[in-house]
């Protein structure tokens, strides 16, 4: 067995979002590190503290994730490493003609830190996943998760827009926008 070679194709998990209804869970705890990040080099925000590899938390969120797609839980995945949370968001709806709603106050973070909307939506943090659940497996990928920490975030839509909410705010960005300028390289 070769590296890279995926055993059995038909579990092999592709990033398109598949559903309408369909729940979407962010696995892994965002610290809000954007020092190197994507949003820091675009915005020219001041650097701040680089992501950091758990190099014991890390395999155990992998492992939870592998488990739970082996048992056909998951209908579609992305990691959160290049661009973070909406940019894989973005990616997912795009490539499945889809779209999704977030409650960004959802995303899993430290009790300790105060995370902002900027960092929940950017940040690079390692070992996260954005996953793609039916509501019928939602109990189920509790149980496959373990100890990792995860939250529900919201919903695939019908409807071709990226919804965000956060308290009292919220707003709405067409795919096709969000296409187009993934298309253009100007995030």
């Amino acid at each position: 067995s070769g590296f890279g070679i995926v055993p059995d194709a038909t579990k092999a998990i592709t990033m398109d979002l598949k559903r309408a209804g369909n729940a979407l869970v962010l696995v892994g705890t965002t610290h809000g590190r954007l020092g190197g990040s994507h949003y820091q080099a675009i915005t020219g925000a001041a650097a701040g503290s680089l992501p950091q590899v758990d190099l014991v938390r890390g395999p155990e969120v992998a492992k939870a994730i592998h488990a739970a797609m082996q048992r056909g839980l998951v209908a579609s995945a992305h990691d959160l490493s290049e661009g973070g949370l909406l940019v894989a968001a973005a990616e997912m709806a795009f490539a499945g003609g889809l779209g999704a709603s977030i409650d960004l106050a959802k995303v899993p973070v430290p009790v300790e830190l105060d995370v902002p909307v900027a960092a929940r939506c950017f940040a690079e943090d390692p070992s996260r996943y954005l996953l793609e659940v039916p509501q019928e497996h939602l109990s189920a990928l509790k149980h496959a998760l373990g100890n990792v920490e995860f939250g529900i975030l919201g919903r695939v839509l019908d409807k071709p827009t990226l919804t965000l909410t956060i308290g009292a705010e919220s707003a709405e960005v067409p795919v096709a926008a969000l296409r187009d300028r993934w298309n253009s390289q100007n995030w």
